[in-house]
């Protein structure tokens, strides 16, 4: 938890003020247990970059000063506990004691990581900055965390997380992944497609010696089942097919057809807390609402019309295999 308060915004380690030492000389006592579970580390990317540039620092530290609230109430919804600020991201720990229980944990959390990087894609935290910011995460699961539950002299509690495990999901959250960019282990990867309603398209990615050396410092423990998001490709459909799988869709979010979606526990939980939240928390509420009706409902209603009245391909202009044998 101090190293949130040791470091600067810029992430460099800064002399703490008189009133931080006294809140470290102050710790009653730290009680150390065992545990599993899963570790996420969120990193905004680029960070460096943008706080050398006189013209992007001054958004930058506005959204971060956003973003931690945000990610903050994200995890809280997921049913996680958000253990430190680091700066330009956090590290947050859903303990998982039961093994069976780890496809709907993992599920939450990637849910989670989708729902967060979606949000600030589109709203850029009610930032109108010229650079995009863009986030990355690293979810890994710890069979073997060390929790230090510290207590202070004034009756304050926090905890901290230390494992192999961490350090490794703090590596991965540095590797560029498609959307939603998340980078995890192989047995995350499995436990979520063991589970229904939400599955990440995760692929196997293989470093090359230079990225080892950049990522994981040239490590080898964990570089064999390291998974990235990736774009997937659509099955192709029919046009009718298609065609009804766009009606139900137009239909089901203008509230005529129940929707297929069978679990939403966790964005009415993030909605709920941002409606408690500041003022630009309803903006941003507003600016997804506006961008997933006029810009994504609108360009799915206009597809859908174009191929209705698309003429279909007649069977008169298609020339038979034996014609073109006999003319060849």
């Amino acid at each position: 938890m101090f190293l949130a308060h040791l470091t600067s915004p810029r992430g460099c380690w800064r002399r703490p003020n008189d009133s931080v030492w006294l809140q470290m000389l102050s710790i009653k006592d730290i009680e150390v247990g065992r545990s599993r579970g899963i570790v996420w580390v969120c990193d905004l990317a680029g960070s460096s970059k943008y706080f050398n540039d006189d013209n992007s620092v001054d958004h930058l530290e506005k959204f971060l000063q956003r973003f931690l609230f945000i990610s903050s109430k994200a995890v809280e919804s997921a049913g996680g506990q958000y253990i430190k600020w680091t700066g330009d991201g956090f590290l947050a720990w859903f303990e998982t004691p039961l093994h069976r229980s780890l496809p709907a944990q993992v599920t939450r959390v990637f849910e989670a990581a989708w729902h967060l990087t979606f949000l600030i894609n589109v709203t850029q935290l009610g930032l109108q900055s010229k650079p995009k910011f863009k986030i990355r995460h690293g979810i890994t699961f710890e069979n073997d965390a060390l929790l230090l539950n510290i207590k202070y002299s004034s009756g304050e509690k926090s905890l901290d997380l230390l494992g192999r495990t961490v350090v490794l999901a703090f590596r991965l959250s540095d590797i560029t992944a498609d959307f939603p960019g998340v980078t995890t282990q192989r047995e995350l990867v499995k436990a979520n497609r063991q589970f229904g309603h939400f599955k990440l398209n995760l692929t196997k990615k293989v470093l090359s010696v230079p990225e080892k050396l950049q990522f994981l410092k040239g490590e080898r423990w964990g570089a064999q089942s390291i998974y990235v998001s990736r774009n997937q490709r659509p099955r192709l459909k029919t046009r009718r097919a298609l065609l009804k799988s766009a009606s139900h869709a137009i239909a089901a979010a203008e509230g005529r057809k129940p929707s297929t979606t069978s679990d939403l526990e966790f964005h009415k939980n993030l909605v709920s807390a941002m409606s408690t939240g500041p003022s630009w928390c309803h903006e941003i509420l507003i600016e997804e609402k506006r961008f997933l009706r006029e810009e994504l409902l609108a360009a799915l209603k206009q597809s859908y019309e174009i191929l209705k009245r698309a003429a279909p391909v007649s069977t008169a202009s298609r020339v038979p295999k034996s014609s073109q044998k006999a003319t060849s």
